[in-house]
Parts: C-alpha cells; structure tokens; sequence
C-alpha cells in the first residue's frame, strides 16, 4: 500500500508526500486549489482577490488562461466536494506535482 494510503487509514487527512507514485490531492492543497478555480469562476484570472499562499498571475497570464477556457467550451463551475475522489497528483523529481482528474 503507497504510504499516502497508509496514511487515510487512520484519518481523512491526506498528507503531502514526494514520491513518484500517484497518490490523492493533499488535503492542505484542497482549499487553495478550490479558491483558485472560484477565482477563475468570478472572472479573476489575475486572482487579484488574493489566494492565501498564492501570487497574483501576471496580465499575460491570465489572459491565456482566460483564453483556454473560452476556446475549451465548457463552462467553469466551483469545485465540487465529489471532485477529490477521482483526482490524483504525482511528484516527477524536483518539479512540481502534476495533478489530474476524472470527470465527476
């Protein structure tokens, strides 16, 4: 069993482990991931509203982020509470973990 499974076994906290297998999204990332995305929801693609622990994106930023979603189609809505079930994250070395979801 990967040690971030061994870890929920005891609580609903998912720890934050760097490890090249996947594993859920942390529990300590979930809040800030979700206002991220009410952020980009509101029409905030700088998030000038301001994200604990984030950095406003430059104007460049997001207007590719702002483009992405607009020829993307879809409509972006607040993250569901189902949305960490399906969702996962892996460490590649150094970088920063990827993260992935299936629809919900």
């Amino acid at each position: 069993m990967p040690r971030s499974m061994k870890n929920m076994a005891h609580s609903n906290e998912v720890l934050a482990l760097k490890n090249e297998a996947e594993g859920p999204i942390p529990t300590a990332w979930r809040e800030t991931l979700s206002a991220i995305v009410e952020g980009f929801v509101a029409g905030d693609y700088r998030l000038e509203r301001g994200v604990a622990n984030v950095a406003p994106v430059s104007a460049e930023t997001a207007s590719h982020i702002r483009e992405y979603f607009h020829d993307y189609g879809a409509t972006l809505v607040a993250l569901p509470d189902a949305t960490w079930g399906p969702s996962v994250c892996i460490w590649y070395g150094r970088r920063p973990p990827a993260l992935s979801s299936r629809k919900v």
